[in-house]
């Protein structure tokens, strides 16, 4: 299970999807523009990607995004969005989320 911060429209989420079979994501991007592009793919399959708008910098975890669950977080780009101030919120957030170890 894996755990995309600031995924856009999915130029990390399909090459993925495309080159595994048992790998899931949930997916967020502050962006509603880029959401509704990705779920829009013709490769967006709601089986294996849940895509969706939050901002990790300034929001709590959304109640279906599960503590201690993932077993990968990826996070391009994310920190040079943000206000330094935000940096530790939102990497804690991140660090939430992750399988222990």
């Amino acid at each position: 299970k894996v755990f995309e911060i600031g995924c856009g429209v999915g130029n990390t989420l399909f090459p993925i999807l495309d080159a595994t079979q048992n790998v899931n994501f949930d997916s967020f991007d502050y962006s509603s523009t880029a959401i509704d592009v990705l779920k829009n793919h013709d490769k967006y399959d709601e089986q294996r990607a849940n895509a969706f708008v939050y901002d990790i910098a300034t929001q709590e975890l959304p109640s279906h995004i599960l503590k201690d669950h993932y077993d990968y977080a990826i996070m391009i780009f994310v920190l040079s969005a943000l206000s330094p101030s935000t940096f530790v919120d939102a990497i804690d957030r991140m660090v939430q989320v992750l399988k222990p170890g």
